[in-house]
């Protein structure tokens, strides 16, 4: 499962919750403001052959 932040509007306060994807936050902060999904970037790296334009190309030079 995801795991989501969400920020109280209330209090400001953040909280992390594991939902499905289909799943919606329907409890309240510990001071009884709403929360809503707080979005951040994802650290992703590519590595690997693949990725680049130049590394998908099928007509290399082939060296005798």
């Amino acid at each position: 499962m995801p795991i989501y932040t969400f920020r109280c509007k209330k209090c400001r306060s953040e909280q992390d919750r594991h939902l499905s994807f289909d799943q919606t936050v329907t409890d309240l902060c510990e001071c009884g403001g709403d929360l809503t999904k707080v979005f951040q970037l994802s650290g992703v790296r590519f590595k690997g052959d693949g990725f680049y334009r130049n590394d998908s190309q099928t007509n290399k030079i082939k060296e005798d």
